[in-house]
């Protein structure tokens, strides 16, 4: 199977996004990505390394404790309500951000280096 065309951080938005109460424990994302993207399933292990880099260093996905009544290991992950919007109608492939002094015509004469 083929490489899915999306990024790390969309595989676990999606795999989050996807879940009852919108949260996911890192064993449900493994879990996810691999049943829903066969390219994962027969991939080595290197993936599982960079969806855990991601879910650590990335600060649109959010660590909720568990329960005192909901037993099992490890934290749930979340995504930030404020990078919702990071994400096209469900489409998951990441929006660039545009420059904020490129909207303005003088960041943009900046940019270009003309007067």
């Amino acid at each position: 199977p083929a490489r899915p065309p999306y990024s790390y951080s969309a595989l676990i938005a999606m795999a989050i996004h996807s879940a009852p109460g919108r949260r996911r424990t890192l064993s449900q994302i493994y879990q996810y990505v691999a049943e829903n993207f066969p390219f994962y399933k027969k991939s080595k292990a290197g993936w599982q390394n960079s969806i855990r880099h991601n879910l650590s260093l990335n600060d649109c996905f959010k660590k909720v404790p568990r329960d005192e009544d909901d037993p099992g290991k490890g934290n749930y992950w979340t995504l930030d309500p404020n990078c919702e919007k990071m994400f096209d109608n469900g489409n998951f492939r990441r929006r660039r951000k545009r420059r904020a002094e490129a909207s303005t015509p003088e960041g943009a004469r900046g940019l270009r280096g003309s007067p």
